[in-house]
This record gives structure tokens, C-alpha cells and sequence, in this order.
């Protein structure tokens, strides 16, 4: 059995996909807020943890 030390991902694994549905007049702080840690695992780990993705509810750029 292959054990990891807590709160180290192991090399191999693919980046855990993230969807933000953004509905009307959500704010950008709300969202830069759930990004900002995100990006920033990714920046200090050397390598893509998180990908994220904004979705709306009829499909369209939002």
C-alpha cells in the first residue's frame, strides 16, 4: 500500500477540475476570493493542482 505524507499530492495525479456558475450580478470579489487560493496552490506546488472553469446558467460567455 502507497501512503503520502498529509497535504502533499502525489506527482502523478491529473488537476482537479473547479466550476464557479456565476449567476447576475455576482461580484468579482466573491470569485477572485475562491480563485486567488487556487492559483495560488498551483504557483507554490510548481505544478497544475487546480484548473478552474466560469459557467453560466444558459451556457454562454459570461
Amino acid at each position: 500500500m502507497t501512503t503520502y505524507a498529509p497535504g502533499v499530492p502525489p506527482q502523478n495525479r491529473n488537476p482537479q477540475s473547479i466550476g464557479f456558475l456565476l449567476l447576475d450580478n455576482f461580484t468579482l470579489i466573491s470569485l477572485a476570493s475562491a480563485v486567488e487560493p487556487l492559483r495560488m496552490a498551483n504557483q507554490l506546488s510548481g505544478r497544475e493542482l487546480y484548473r478552474w472553469h466560469t459557467l453560466s446558467l444558459d451556457g454562454r460567455q459570461v
